[in-house]
């Protein structure tokens, strides 16, 4: 089952590293991981994706609160949470393909944020994860040997 846990912590070194150490040593697979700072940048928010068994993710996240420099660990019920995909893509084209590749972004609301002679950057936000598949499946039948560094969706 899938959950999502927030960790507030002390902004110190060693602190991610014990955190996610403690899970993956209890058989939970990390599928995100997000960290930033606070305000006050002597603590840092934590935000995970955790796969594992309802019961046992209890039993962790009581531990997870006992590391030093843990203050508080929430998990999000369904619907607590907002949930984004963020599809980063680099695509080689030829300058006869630039209009496809604005069409396209522009049919899913894409941004390209860098332009290059023979290549663009493009940035994809989504509530759904099967939508920035559905992009990648449509980019890689039009560039399919141009696509870099996109192995999430294959």
């Amino acid at each position: 089952m899938r959950h999502i846990i927030s960790i507030l912590v002390e902004n110190k070194f060693g602190v991610l590293a014990r955190i996610a150490g403690m899970f993956s040593g209890r058989g939970f697979n990390i599928e995100t991981l997000n960290v930033g700072p606070m305000p006050d940048t002597d603590f840092s928010r934590i935000t995970a994706t955790i796969i594992g068994d309802s019961s046992a993710l209890d039993q962790a996240i009581k531990q997870v609160s006992k590391l030093v420099n843990v203050l508080e660990v929430t998990e999000f019920s369904k619907g607590q949470a907002t949930e984004r995909e963020l599809l980063m893509l680099k695509i080689n084209f030829e300058p006869n393909q630039r209009t496809e590749i604005v069409q396209i972004c522009d049919i899913f609301r894409a941004k390209i944020i860098d332009v290059a002679p023979q290549s663009v950057n493009i940035e994809w936000h989504t509530k759904l994860i099967f939508e920035g598949k559905l992009v990648y499946n449509c980019l890689q039948i039009l560039f399919i040997n141009n696509l870099n560094n996109c192995d999430e969706y294959h």
